[in-house]
């Protein structure tokens, strides 16, 4: 009696644990084998769309600065490069054992006069105002600044040049320029400043403001986005540095209405760097599997955990978000940003026959609602620069004055002027507002915790009387947010 109940509960287990591994066989090859969803389709229509540039491709440029090259032969070098780099092996995929991979180089690198990278730039630091950091090392300055001439010139020339298109093949470990090496220009034109060279200096630093706020949407490449951005909120900085030691009645020059102009939604969108950041993706994606050490039977076994496909068509949706139209009517309401994503936990089909994957995906997706929310803040920085340029416009002639003790309008007084400020100027939810100690206009950021905001000085004929004293929050608030994104880039 007791055998016969045994035989019957061991009998039991089996087919229980038989269709338990026919219902998981069966699930992970509808899994593996079913196309993709409508969803993920649709994504990747958005992400495969040709990307139309505006202008002239600055990447030889950027790739190429630190070296002198001739401004013939810039393009052609960068090209041989781009080939060479695309023929050449990948380290992440060699062989177990294989001959070490030297890192990538420029042709260009023993034919051409090369500045180095150093960190003797007191404008390297975003989180300290370079004007007066300049200030406190002037001539120390000027004698560094005076060993980078030709750097210098070189910089200025990426006036010329609209968008940036990454011709590197997109691969993990890919080549990047030396972007840090555009802070020379902005030590530059703070020593020109100093020096009384008032207008080349003003100049300079509207050209690179238009330049890089260019950059910011129209490129294809994720760091290089973040940069501009990066470079934006500097140069806005000196600017509006500059402005609040000038008077009011100092004309700007022409140069800078293409810079202080009212910025277009778009500014905030990055859709074609999450374009160039899916590629890359794709590519580390499909790189897990040929990584070197994977082969026999732990190779064999990886891929029974890991699909390259599935592992793709989870991201598509990720990376297209920024580019659909519900994104796009969130930028224009000037929404915060995040991104959609599901419950790393959450049951999903996939995760039976691609359980790595899912988890990679799940754990990546949240971290591009950071790159979203500093776009959005470029572009506010960008209104909140426009209209402190609108105020000083609206000032009446003989108004200036850097004296302290002229009168100032209450605050209350300058928000209503600001508050009458274009349409073009203002967020539908995040207002341009005066600083309590009255010297500073601020807006409130989407990417900096704790409720941080972007200010910029006031001039000191604009400035408004506070209401007590209050402590200035300049120098607190000043770059707060640097993310690190922009300390790698």
């Amino acid at each position: 009696m007791k055998r016969g109940f045994g035989r019957r509960v061991l009998r039991g287990t089996a087919v229980v644990l038989i269709a338990l591994t026919a219902l998981s066989a069966s699930m992970y090859l509808y899994s593996r084998l079913r196309g993709p969803s409508k969803a993920e389709r649709e994504a990747l229509a958005l992400l495969q769309q040709t990307q139309n540039f505006e202008g002239r491709n600055a990447f030889a440029a950027l790739w190429l600065l630190p070296y002198d090259v001739p401004a013939a032969q810039v393009e052609a070098v960068a090209a041989e490069d781009a080939r060479r780099f695309a023929a050449s092996p990948d380290p992440y995929t060699q062989a177990a054992g294989a001959a070490k991979i030297e890192p990538f180089v420029s042709i260009a690198a023993g034919k051409f006069a090369e500045d180095k990278v150093s960190t003797d730039n007191p404008c390297r630091d975003s989180s300290k105002p370079c004007l007066a950091t300049v200030r406190a090392s002037l001539d120390e300055t000027r004698r560094a600044v005076a060993r980078h001439t030709k750097l210098i010139a070189r910089v200025r020339n990426l006036g010329q040049f609209r968008h940036y298109a990454n011709a590197f093949a997109p691969r993990v470990g890919a080549p990047m320029p030396a972007l840090q090496m555009t802070d020379w220009a902005v030590a530059a034109d703070a020593v020109a400043f100093l020096d009384g060279d008032i207008d080349p200096a003003l100049a300079g630093t509207c050209g690179r403001i238009a330049t890089w706020r260019s950059l910011v949407h129209e490129s294809d490449a994720l760091f290089l986005s973040m940069m501009a951005i990066s470079q934006v909120a500097q140069s806005s900085r000196l600017l509006a540095d500059m402005l609040a030691e000038l008077p009011l009645e100092h004309s700007l020059p022409s140069s800078c209405a293409i810079a202080l102009a009212a910025p277009a939604a778009r500014a905030a969108n990055i859709c074609a760097a999450m374009r160039g950041e899916f590629r890359q993706q794709t590519a580390f994606t499909r790189t897990i599997n040929q990584a070197r050490g994977d082969t026999g039977w732990e190779g064999n076994l990886n891929k029974v955990f890991y699909s390259e496909e599935l592992s793709i068509r989870a991201l598509t949706p990720i990376h297209a978000w920024i580019c659909s139209r519900a994104a796009r009517e969130a930028i224009e309401r000037d929404e915060r940003l995040s991104q959609p994503i599901r419950n790393r936990w959450q049951f999903r089909l996939e995760q039976f026959s691609n359980p790595v994957g899912a988890i990679l995906v799940s754990i990546a997706g949240p971290a591009y609602s950071e790159y979203y929310r500093r776009a959005q803040d470029h572009h506010a920085r960008l209104q909140l620069l426009a209209t402190l340029i609108w105020l000083r416009e609206q000032s009446p002639v003989g108004s200036n004055t850097t004296d302290s003790d002229a009168p100032r309008p209450t605050l209350a007084e300058l928000q209503r002027q600001i508050d009458a400020r274009p349409a073009a100027l203002r967020s539908p939810t995040r207002p341009v507002t005066v600083t309590e100690d009255g010297t500073a206009l601020q807006i409130k950021t989407y990417h900096c915790p704790n409720g941080k905001y972007i200010e910029l000085p006031l001039p000191k004929g604009l400035t408004a009387r506070p209401k007590a004293a209050a402590p200035s929050t300049l120098a607190a608030n000043a770059n707060a947010c640097t993310s690190a994104a922009a300390a790698r880039a």
